[in-house]
């Protein structure tokens, strides 16, 4: 047990590290905002955002309850690029909102903030974690980059079908929310859908040299979801973290040794959505042998959304993970 002596010093040196951190931050905000137009009006893409009455706003979110140098690089790193003021989510949040006891909550402080910010739901949202995301790309080229990669993904899924992409998004099917990737399967399993089910990438088959797929991890295909990061519009968005929410609320097992992970649930909607896509493209039947490993939930009825738009990247054409990587990066 602390003395009480020491117990202030502590409450002080904490309160003096908050005040620092605010300082900080303010300090960034002056710096880089006296020297960057905001991204709407500088020499950037914002027609692709552009309706015929308004511009979409950028929204950048860093989920992070407590200040340390790891946000301030965050933010830092953001502001450097010419995105939008960071938002922090989640600061010293208590109870069901405290990140530090499971962070699940970080899921409820998005929720938060995508319901009750005003934004409009074709605005684009860059969500970021707090503590471990650097960006590196200006935000004009991230932007430009982002709808690139979705017109391929759309028109990828379009010729699956064989059709247009303007009648698969008369389907219903489009891909709007860009996650991050691994190159393992996080909360580890051999028969959960998240792990074995979801879709390899196109690249070429021997994309890392000779020792690809069966060797190390290293040089295995980045397939995995990823919920460090994910790019898309806002509406898109709060209806993926509004069903991830309602998820944990219907599987919820206390005794569930990852029952507090927010990659597990949210990559297990991403694993639901490619098990009916599949089977929606072999008339109802799926394609592979399941031999034994768990599939996802029939589809029940028209209410039943299996659908969120989701797309990961394959490519590190967005976001790339140090994970199992860090002997490839430069």
């Amino acid at each position: 047990m602390l003395a009480p002596g020491r117990e202030l010093q502590r409450h002080r040196i904490q309160k003096s590290r908050g005040r620092a951190f605010l300082v900080a931050m303010v300090l960034i905000f002056l710096t880089f905002n006296c020297r960057n137009p905001d991204i709407k009006n500088a020499s950037n893409p914002s027609h692709l955002l552009a309706s015929s009455h308004r511009i979409s706003r950028l929204h950048y979110l860093v989920p992070a309850n407590v200040p340390n140098r790891q946000v301030c690089a965050v933010v830092t790193s953001a502001l450097a690029n010419r995105c939008s003021i960071p938002t922090i989510l989640g600061y010293r949040g208590e109870t069901f909102l405290d990140a530090q006891k499971a962070h699940i909550a970080k899921l409820r402080a998005i929720k938060d903030y995508l319901h009750n910010a005003g934004g409009a739901s074709d605005d684009l949202v860059i969500l970021v974690d707090g503590f471990d995301v650097l960006a590196q790309l200006p935000a004009e080229s991230m932007i430009q980059r982002y709808f690139t990669l979705m017109a391929e993904a759309d028109q990828r899924l379009a010729d699956q079908r064989g059709i247009t992409v303007k009648e698969l998004h008369r389907t219903g099917l489009r891909q709007t929310l860009l996650w991050g990737t691994d190159k393992g399967c996080w909360p580890e399993s051999e028969t959960d859908p998240r792990c074995w089910l979801v879709p390899f990438s196109a690249q070429p088959r021997f994309t890392r040299g000779p020792k690809t797929d069966p060797g190390d991890l290293q040089y295995s295909d980045s397939r995995f979801l990823n919920s460090g990061t994910v790019i898309g519009p806002l509406g898109d968005l709060r209806k993926f973290i509004d069903a991830a929410l309602s998820l944990i609320e219907d599987d919820w097992d206390q005794n569930f040794l990852f029952r507090d992970s927010d990659q597990f649930y949210i990559a297990a909607l991403y694993a639901r959505q490619e098990y009916q896509r599949m089977r929606d493209l072999n008339a109802g039947e799926f394609p592979e042998d399941i031999a034994g490993r768990d599939v996802p939930r029939l589809k029940d009825g028209k209410d039943d959304v299996t659908e969120y738009h989701v797309a990961v990247d394959f490519d590190y054409a967005f976001t790339q993970t140090e994970c199992h990587n860090y002997r490839l990066l430069p």
